[in-house]
């Protein structure tokens, strides 16, 4: 008699395969988490509409300001926008998922800018464009 159970058994376990034996649909790949800094933004979108503004004292020598972005966090600026102080804010589009850095540039009525050139540039704002909803570990801020 037991001999005869435990071959039910057996014949069972062959008739319905154990879960780990059955087909399991495909697993989404794991993706990493892109670790950006404190001082980031996160979008999730790539159209982002950043303000500015002039201070008073300033306002009726400055023409324009120009926003310069940066894909390599600060090494290389590019001109991505340029608004009349009316304006008061830029708009940028994103090329792709990515950190951008930017930073501002105005532009005097008498041609001058300030800073003068590139090298001089300071970033003001850091945006992480997160269309593809990477996940994101954002490292803290340093203690002070």
């Amino acid at each position: 008699m037991n001999r005869l159970l435990f071959a039910l058994l057996i014949g069972i376990g062959m008739a319905f395969p154990s879960e780990s034996t059955q087909a399991q649909p495909p697993k989404a790949p794991v993706k990493t988490p892109v670790v950006i800094e404190h001082d980031v933004h996160e979008f999730g979108f790539d159209i982002a509409n950043i303000p500015f503004k002039i201070d008073r004292e300033s306002q009726p020598t400055v023409r324009a300001v120009r926003l310069f972005v940066s894909e390599d966090n600060g090494k290389t600026w590019k001109l991505a926008d340029e608004r009349e102080l009316n304006e008061n804010r830029f708009i940028f589009q994103a090329a792709r998922d990515g950190l951008y850095w930017f930073a501002v540039q105005s532009v005097e009525f008498d041609g001058k800018s300030n800073p003068a050139d590139s090298k001089g540039l300071v970033t003001k704002l850091k945006i992480y464009i997160n269309k593809e909803r990477q996940p994101i570990m954002r490292k803290p801020a340093p203690k002070s």
